[in-house]
């Protein structure tokens, strides 16, 4: 229903009325195998914010989103601009003439011919941002971003008119925009605890893990999963996993075995996560149980009042006349 119901320009690619079609691109069946958790985790994500439905996106996230295709377009094509000083001044000017509106073009008003040449050229664009960004927004939302593109845009391809030109000064443009990390709130926004654990565990088998150290630490995983009473990755903090150990440790588990299996798997696991965009911060970095250490029952040395029982227990051995006197020494009575 929900597929039937997306405009098709706003699809992401391999999505169809009735099913979706995601190419893994390779041919080999064990990294497709290991690149599967991660592609459905995305489509879950997706299909996750259709079902809630558009919602308003706020001007600095309008901004960043903006600012990723900025740089993706500014940046990208630095060292190569490909086309010449002209070429990019002719670029620049359609965005400008977009913006104008095309007045060869039928409509019943200047701001309807605006609205629709503007949906032309950058219309698409700003759908394939919202759906990298696995973001759906509001109509009000998309148009003010593709007002910021059509604004954008006009001065990147300024700027690669000039490094075309040999002009390769600092580029003041692009401080305007936030970081890229703000065009969504959370970066493991809809992911689960087991959806990683999972998408972990057969990338390590992928890597050549053993299967058992595999199943081994994807179980420390989920026993702080069942801990938590909760599968929202988003709401795993440093506190909570500090916690799961104290709690751990008061229950009499020693410190070394906290430290080196339970806190050193959820370290792996989520630094894992964080390479791969599954979440922004490794909340298990630095969380460690001080060692109690052993429990003292005695002094380390003998005391004054056991040297001579221990002594004369030692001279008072006799050992047999077959006996090494050497052996009769070393083991006393």
């Amino acid at each position: 229903m929900i597929l039937q119901k997306l405009p098709k320009e706003r699809r992401p690619r391999g999505w169809y009325k009735t099913h979706i079609s995601i190419s893994l691109g390779t041919a080999d069946r064990v990294a497709a195998k290991a690149k599967c958790p991660e592609v459905s985790a995305s489509v879950e994500r997706q299909l996750k914010a259709l079902r809630e439905g558009p919602k308003p996106l706020a001007a600095k996230q309008i901004a960043s989103l903006s600012g990723i295709v900025y740089r993706a377009f500014a940046d990208g094509l630095e060292n190569n601009p490909g086309l010449t000083v002209d070429g990019w001044l002719r670029v620049a000017e359609a965005n400008e003439a977009a913006k104008r509106g095309n007045p060869l073009l039928i409509a019943q008003s200047n701001a309807e011919r605006r609205a629709t040449t503007m949906e032309q050229r950058f219309g698409g664009l700003a759908d394939a941002t919202l759906v990298r960004e696995g973001l759906v927004a509001d109509d009000e939302s998309r148009w003010k971003l593709i007002e910021a593109l059509s604004r954008d845009l006009t001065e990147g391809a300024k700027k690669l008119a000039r490094n075309a030109d040999g002009d390769y000064s600092p580029d003041t443009y692009v401080t305007r925009f936030p970081l890229p990390t703000e065009a969504k709130p959370s970066a493991q926004a809809g992911r689960s605890l087991t959806a990683l654990a999972d998408a972990w565990q057969t990338g390590a088998l992928a890597r050549g893990v053993r299967p058992r150290d595999a199943k081994r630490w994807k179980a420390v995983v989920l026993r702080f999963q069942k801990w938590l009473t909760h599968d929202d990755l988003s709401r795993v903090t440093p506190a909570t996993v500090q916690s799961w150990g104290d709690e751990k440790s008061a229950a009499g588990i020693k410190a070394k075995t906290i430290n080196d299996t339970d806190f050193a798997a959820l370290r792996a696991v989520f630094g894992w996560g964080m390479e791969r965009g599954w979440m922004s911060t490794n909340p298990a970095l630095g969380r460690r149980i001080v060692g109690r250490g052993k429990k003292i029952t005695r002094e380390k040395f003998f005391l004054p009042d056991e040297i001579p029982s221990i002594l004369g227990a030692a001279l008072a051995v006799q050992g047999t006349k077959r006996e090494n006197p050497k052996t009769t020494a070393a083991n006393p009575q």
